[in-house]
């Protein structure tokens, strides 16, 4: 198979093809089909591909091609329009068979017959009544002294070779065959080029095609010298040409019921109707379906009163197949002639008379038996039965019954891939269908939860910040009251209430500032932000303004070598995450050190590093992970105030902005705080982040 897109260029094809020209798999992929023809046929299978695209229907042709080492193959296709296939493609397939076999023994055939016309001086033609012109032969046009490029004329011209005084009689025959469908016979003089004359008899049949299509076809022998002898000769010819007309013909209207849509079982019983009577009185195809099925279709014609019927046809299935010479054709894959049948060859070659459809006292006079076969083995049988017509079967017949047995498996092949096709997609149909409603439903599931998650995080977030500010206030009163206790009545306390007083405060402010850290964490998790380039130095230059009263109190320096970029973040969120490194970097210092921060910045790739390096402490490699985490002190005490939610709050703003936030352990030297965010140089526009609102 040749899979071909809507340039005519090969888009696929299977071992099978590929082994017919010689091919590789990936060779002439991407080139046009027409390179697998000779020259002179390329621009009409362009023609043809172009037509089956605009017309969708089903082409059967038998075409020479040229292989990879420039050698001929004779091959058959049936040429099939994709969107009958698939309703989203607009190319064609390609079915292709070698028949280079069968085309050598046709012109074998042709050849004897042609040398017959030259033995008996014979040359044959074709009328075409409807078209006006005349096709002939070789004979003849050398019987006319013709030059040998010329191959056909017109009626009209012909007529004018015609002796003046044979005219007259020559049309009259002509007329009378299509009146009355007589043959056409008439003995007249030519007219050959060179000006002499040659006394001639033609004698012809009318043949009816399809529609308005009607021809003549006959013979004409030239009388010069003519022996006597040679009558029965060109009886014989008449009779073969009439012949190879009339099978031709059949197999025409063969491969227009086979190819003419993809219900197999509906070509068949039209094939057997077209087989009886044209070339059998019975006519019996036996295929093998799936699961040991036998499908059988067999026609019979009826005659009644001296005239005949149309055949009848009848479907039906068996258990097992055939046996006797059905079966033998079968196992063995050859066909089986029997001109003539006996009465003693019955019980051997017609088991079961029955299956024939034989009246009581109707006998077989000739059997013929040919195989079907497809690439995957052996599919079935034709059996064709002369009876009531007493014909026997010759060897022009077996050439015709395999022609047909070779349409009939390229047909089943061709509706059984079909049908294959068609419900792999009606299943991919349904799948598909199952698979949208799965997604209606969940998103429909989706949209309410996260409405759900939404009115319980507003929610959450409403009393966070309610309960915050009724905490905060009796907080301050509690604070507020402790120290006017102290100023008002310290000397009369004493030293220990006194202490108590300065704790009281104390653990006001504690709590108090982790009521702000837990409204910081909330904000930074539920906010709705919206991304849009920043400038890191005026971010880093607004977090120092925020802290400047503790950095100037713990005497920090902050060194920031070269400029910062810009970056793709939100400010408020973006601007708390640095003030958090920068408060734990003057924070967690070593007694009696100076803080020292330097600042900066690297590229990796689209997206930049901030960098915030101090010299605290330092934090141990097994906990770098766990300082993110929300009320993890690795250094609670005096020394180390903080509530556990500051780092934690880092790494929430970062992801909220599609960043990444870590640490670079140096032990007891310090630490490496980094950020990693979009580039703003790599990116246009603006990036939501999610949310209802978005916060400037």
């Amino acid at each position: 198979m040749i899979a071909v897109d809507p340039e005519g260029l090969i888009r696929s094809w299977n071992a099978g093809a590929r082994r017919i020209f010689g091919y590789g798999r990936q060779e002439m992929l991407g080139t046009p089909l027409s390179l697998l023809f000779p020259p002179q046929d390329q621009r009409g299978m362009s023609r043809l591909l172009s037509r089956i695209r605009r017309h969708p229907w089903i082409e059967y042709r038998e075409k020479s091609c040229v292989t990879k080492g420039a050698h001929r193959v004779d091959v058959a296709f049936a040429a099939i329009p994709e969107q009958s296939l698939f309703p989203d493609r607009d190319g064609v397939l390609l079915v292709v068979h070698d028949v280079t076999a069968r085309k050598e023994i046709e012109r074998a055939v042709v050849e004897r017959f042609e040398s017959t016309e030259r033995l008996a001086r014979v040359g044959s033609w074709e009328m075409n009544v409807a078209t006006g012109t005349l096709l002939w032969s070789e004979e003849f046009r050398d019987l006319l002294g013709l030059a040998p490029a010329l191959r056909q004329s017109t009626l009209r011209r012909h007529l004018l070779r015609v002796r003046p005084g044979d005219r007259k009689s020559f049309i009259a025959a002509i007329r009378r065959a299509l009146r009355d469908h007589a043959p056409f016979e008439s003995r007249h003089g030519l007219r050959r080029d060179d000006g002499s004359v040659v006394e001639v008899l033609s004698r012809g049949r009318l043949i009816s095609g399809p529609g308005p299509l009607k021809r003549i076809v006959g013979i004409t022998q030239d009388l010069r010298d003519t022996p006597e002898g040679l009558v029965p000769v060109l009886e014989a010819h008449f009779r073969k040409t009439k012949n190879v007309e009339r099978h031709a013909l059949l197999l025409s209207r063969a491969a227009l019921a086979l190819f003419s849509g993809f219900d197999p079982e509906e070509a068949l019983l039209r094939l057997v109707k077209i087989v009886v009577p044209g070339l059998a009185d019975r006519c019996i195809i036996d295929l093998i379906e799936k699961k040991e099925r036998v499908l059988r279709f067999r026609a019979s014609k009826m005659g009644r009163g001296g005239r005949t019927l149309p055949a009848w046809v009848e479907r039906m299935e068996l258990r097992r197949f055939p046996s006797g010479p059905t079966a033998r054709v079968l196992r063995t894959g050859n066909y089986e002639l029997h001109e003539s049948v006996s009465s003693r060859d019955l019980p051997v070659l017609v088991p079961d008379r029955s299956a024939l459809a034989l009246h009581p006292e109707a006998l077989p006079s000739s059997l013929l038996l040919v195989p079907l076969h497809s690439r995957r083995g052996p599919m079935g049988v034709v059996t064709l039965v002369q009876s009531e017509s007493k014909r026997h079967f010759d060897a022009s017949d077996l050439l015709t019954a395999q022609r047909l047995a070779h349409l009939l498996s390229l047909a089943i092949e061709r509706d059984r891939l079909h049908a294959n096709v068609r419900g792999k997609m009606e299943a991919a149909r349904k799948k598909s269908q199952e698979l949208a409603q799965l997604n209606r439903t969940l998103e429909a599931r989706v949209k309410g939860r996260t409405s759900e998650l939404k009115e319980s995080l507003d929610e959450l977030e409403a009393f966070a910040r309610t309960v915050a500010h009724d905490l905060r206030a009796p907080l301050r009163g509690i604070s507020g009251f402790a120290e006017a206790l102290v100023e008002d009545v310290g000397d009369r306390l004493g030293p220990e209430a006194t202490t108590f007083a300065s704790q009281i405060r104390a653990c006001c402010g504690r709590m108090d500032a982790l009521i702000r850290d837990v409204l910081a964490l909330s904000r930074a998790s539920h906010l709705g932000i919206t991304l849009e380039p920043l400038e890191l130095g005026a971010i880093v230059e607004m977090a120092q303004r925020h802290l400047a009263a503790d950095l100037v109190a713990r005497r920090a320096q902050v060194s920031i070598p070269e400029p910062l970029p810009r970056v793709m973040g939100h400010a408020g969120l973006l601007g708390q995450a640095v003030a958090n490194l920068l408060d734990n970097a003057t924070k967690f210092v070593a007694s009696g050190t100076t803080p020292f921060i330097r600042i900066s910045s690297r590229r990796l790739g689209d997206h930049i590093r901030l960098q915030i390096e101090d010299n605290g402490i330092g934090i141990a490699p097994e906990d770098a992970d766990r300082i993110f985490k929300a009320f993890e002190r690795l250094n609670a005490g005096p020394d180390f105030p903080g509530t556990g939610l500051g780092l934690a709050t880092v790494r929430r703003a970062v992801d909220r902005m599609g960043g990444t936030v870590g640490v670079e352990t140096r032990g007891a030297g310090g630490s490496l705080f980094y950020i990693d965010l979009l580039s703003a140089a790599s990116t246009n526009g603006r990036a939501s982040t999610g949310g209802e609102e978005a916060v400037p």
